[in-house]
């Protein structure tokens, strides 16, 4: 379940709220070496919960954002974890050009587990944004991570942050759009959850849009994940890739209903033990608007 909240507030300030609901399950088969024992089924049974708001802002040469978000991973089984995560974040931007922008992003996320100390990460980046021309939009933003990790052992990491966006319109029906971005997180969410790992997450995505129509859309997309796991103790880190590849259509019937289909595939690799799994979906539903 998703919904999202676009107010125009007045005629340089807007309000974006969006939500998220998502219930999955996983069931895994495992052999047993003893050939008179039977083998065993592991069932991981999660829901996910995601909620944003923001406010923007626009003057004749500045531009700013404040926003906040809360997360929370709650688990099924017999352990009922419950994870969340709060976070703020602020952008200012001065304009250096016609249609060019400064900007400098602050922002925290508080990680806060079921059972344990607060972990708090913190990053700060400048970078410019703009139009390049009538039919390229940008935005770059690079800088630093800092990391508070507190775990069974409690470690301070610092790595790279960046959030990097772009848009062309190669013609009327057709945009190409790109996007890159990183950010530290804890592994206390999710089946298998370690309180002695932090997660360095990059993700990549590539996507295509079709306008065919006023009221007929598609768009292709990949994404790629690349997490480093790092531990605090002993045990080895290692590495997890994530490939997902998929089409979107939509038909808008009028104003406030429109209808959407989803197919998409995704590889799911780890190398700590070459393990390897895949996955195909199918969505369909509709969107409301009022």
């Amino acid at each position: 379940i998703n919904f999202s909240l676009l107010q125009k507030l007045t005629e340089r300030s807007r309000l974006t709220v969006m939500g998220s609901y998502t219930r999955s399950e996983d069931e895994q088969f495992y052999w047993n070496d003893d050939p008179y024992r039977p083998g065993s089924v592991d069932k991981d049974e999660s829901e996910n919960y995601n909620f944003n708001v923001a406010l923007g802002h626009t003057a004749k040469k500045w531009h700013s954002s404040i926003g906040a978000g809360w997360r929370r991973t709650r688990q099924l089984d017999n352990s009922d974890q419950v994870s969340d995560a709060f976070n703020v974040n602020g952008l200012l931007g001065r304009a250096i050009g016609a249609h060019t922008y400064w900007d400098f992003s602050l922002g925290a996320t508080i990680d806060r587990p079921d059972d344990g100390d607060d972990s708090i990460s913190y990053s700060l980046m400048t970078g410019v944004s703009g139009e390049a021309s009538e039919r390229t939009s940008y935005s770059a933003l690079v800088g630093i991570t800092m990391y508070d990790y507190n775990g069974y052992t409690d470690d301070t990491a610092y790595g790279p942050a960046y959030n990097i966006s772009g848009a062309y319109r190669l013609s009327r029906k057709v945009t190409l759009s790109l996007a890159a971005s990183s950010r530290y997180e804890s592994e206390y969410a999710g089946y298998g959850a370690s309180r002695h790992r932090y997660v360095f997450n990059h993700t990549l995505t590539a996507a295509v849009n079709f306008q065919w129509t006023d009221v007929f859309s598609s768009r292709v997309d990949v994404r790629g994940t690349f997490e480093q796991h790092e531990a605090t103790d002993s045990t080895p880190d290692y590495d997890r890739t994530y490939i997902q590849v998929g089409a979107s259509s939509y038909y808008k019937f009028n104003q406030f209903v429109t209808m959407y289909g989803r197919v998409s595939y995704s590889i799911d690799e780890y190398d700590a033990d070459s393990s390897e799994k895949d996955n195909a979906r199918v969505e369909l539903g509709f969107s409301f608007r009022f």
